[in-house]
């Protein structure tokens, strides 16, 4: 998809105009985006890598809702992911982290409320679809499930 800025580049300062200029020049250097220029018009458009790029970034924007009430299930999440992709599965492990997961093992995660988009995208963007399993689960032993609800903060969720 393209982006088109014509007339409204008047606006902008001689200063700002080459700021801009630069920055986008540095994109197009990283091979982030392409520039095209069709009489006043800019084109630009987002490079494979720049697709990539966009879509980590968003990563970090991305939370898991805490619902009213809860059903009592935990999410698992398990993956493994081969030692050549070991760059990758750290980052997948950081953002389980920053998602609020709790790390039960080196690869096995547990959340109480549902996650599955959002642990399906962290898989999509890093092509990891096939290494990233999503589990709807209970618990059966007290002492730990009652660990995770204390860790949560799920007390008031419980009848």
């Amino acid at each position: 998809r393209s982006v088109r800025l014509s007339k409204g580049l008047k606006k902008f300062s001689s200063g700002e105009l080459a700021r801009l200029r630069r920055a986008l020049r540095r994109l197009e250097r990283q091979r982030l985006i392409e520039i095209s220029e069709r009489g006043e018009t800019l084109e630009m458009r987002l490079t494979a890598d720049g697709k990539k790029r966009a879509s980590r970034i968003r990563l970090e924007e991305l939370k898991i809702s805490r619902p009213e009430a809860w059903d009592g299930k935990w999410r698992l999440i398990t993956f493994d992911i081969p030692e050549y992709l070991h760059v990758a599965r750290d980052v997948v492990r950081e953002n389980l982290i920053r998602l609020g997961f709790y790390q039960a093992q080196k690869s096995v995660f547990l959340h109480p409320f549902p996650c599955e988009e959002e642990v399906e995208e962290i898989a999509r963007v890093f092509e990891l679809e096939k290494h990233i399993h999503y589990f709807l689960a209970e618990i059966p032993k007290k002492s730990y499930r009652e660990y995770l609800v204390k860790h949560f903060r799920l007390e008031n969720f419980l009848p």
